[in-house]
């Protein structure tokens, strides 16, 4: 492994400490902390905010981040349409 893989794979397994009041649950806040330190290191990502394609009823949004085709933060994402990208 590279540098930056050893970065990702350190964002991918770390757990991270949380501010009070902060839901730590929260895929947009995961995403966000990965994203906030890998770019510290300069390692590009992208933040990816979308929704179920197949919702029958209601809405259910999810986040995610990308360093190129690898999943950061977000598990699994089949179910959802990205919206607009973050890119750093």
């Amino acid at each position: 492994m590279n540098g930056a893989d050893d970065l990702i794979a350190e964002a991918l397994h770390a757990p991270a400490p949380w501010p009070d009041g902060m839901d730590a649950d929260s895929v947009v806040v995961q995403a966000t902390a990965a994203q906030r330190w890998l770019d510290c290191h300069h390692i590009q990502t992208k933040l990816h905010i979308g929704v179920r394609k197949d919702r029958p009823a209601g809405f259910e949004a999810h986040a995610w981040l990308c360093h190129g085709a690898l999943i950061v933060t977000g598990g699994d994402i089949s179910g959802f349409v990205p919206l607009t990208p973050k890119a750093r």
